[in-house]
């Protein structure tokens, strides 16, 4: 059992109805009502009748009722109570990470800041290796960094977590006939015009290329992920990029297209982060992470 489930069954039994909680909750139907399912097996018991007449709760279902706002109450203060003690506390959070990820850390950074408002927050952009190297330095108490080639092979001195996996796709306009395509050979994509983001794994992906393929048509390459994005929509160029970039608005509306690539191996990549392995880091970094792995599940 999982205050969740309490939530949603104390939820359907003020509104009556699936369908309201689930939206007052921004939660599918299925999910409620799996939950309140799953919970009458667990006790035993039924909680509800369900008529024409609407969701009403049995005998046993107002007693299971009335104890799960008793527990929700509770957890409620439990809550506010951690957040007085959260409050209180100060200190810093340095975060070393790749260019281009900022946009993704801006929602766990929000969430962690209400939780911590005196933790002050830095963040430095660079390379994969400087990174690990602000890490192991102790610049940075975190890093986030592009897993490729290599790079943490046989490293003993750092832990390293997988946050995000994916694989390299090509991406299109809409309008380009490259849509028509399911996918893409290396000799496909040599005869086209690319722009490329400026990132570790775009880098050593277009070297590897590069040394069993041969020199691809590079238009050019920016840090502005933004800007190349927007020169794909215009149709002035394809580009390549991981799979998890798909939450992007022009992925959403269709104005870009994802296409598979094929290749001599599989293109896998992965975004992780790292700490020093015998650093203590504060408890408020645990939960920095905690609320990154949600905001990073959310987008992929």
């Amino acid at each position: 059992m999982n205050i969740d489930k309490l939530v949603y069954l104390f939820e359907v039994a003020k509104t009556e109805s699936f369908s309201i909680a689930s939206q007052n909750l921004h939660v599918t139907q299925s999910t409620i009502s799996q939950a309140v399912l799953n919970l009458e097996k667990e006790l035993g018991v039924s909680i509800f009748q369900r008529s024409r007449q609407g969701i009403i709760p049995t005998e046993e279902g107002k007693i299971v009722i009335k104890k799960a706002h008793e527990i929700i109450m509770k957890f409620q203060e439990l809550k506010d109570e951690v957040k007085t003690f959260t409050d209180s506390i100060s200190g810093e959070l340095k975060i070393s990470t790749i260019s281009g990820l900022l946009k993704l850390l801006l929602e766990p950074l929000s969430t962690f800041k209400e939780n911590f408002p005196y933790i002050s927050i830095d963040i430095f952009e660079n390379t994969t290796l400087a990174v690990i190297e602000d890490v192991v330095n102790q610049k940075s108490d975190i890093g986030l960094i592009t897993i490729y080639d290599d790079v943490i092979k046989n490293r003993d001195d750092i832990t390293y977590e997988t946050l995000l996996e994916g694989k390299m796709r090509i991406y299109v306009s809409k309008n380009s006939p490259l849509v028509f395509y399911e996918i893409i050979t290396p000799q496909e994509l040599l005869q086209q015009t690319l722009v490329l983001y400026n990132g570790d794994s775009i880098k050593w992906f277009i070297d590897d290329f590069t040394k069993k393929y041969g020199p691809l048509k590079i238009f050019f390459t920016s840090n502005d992920s933004e800007g190349v994005m927007n020169a794909v929509q215009k149709g002035l160029a394809i580009t390549i990029g991981p799979s998890y970039s798909n939450f992007h608005p022009y992925l959403i509306s269709g104005e870009i297209v994802a296409i598979d690539l094929v290749y001599d191996r599989p293109l896998t990549t992965t975004i992780g982060w790292i700490h020093l392995k015998n650093k203590q880091l504060p408890l408020y970094v645990d939960k920095f992470i905690k609320d990154l792995k949600i905001g990073l599940k959310n987008k992929t």
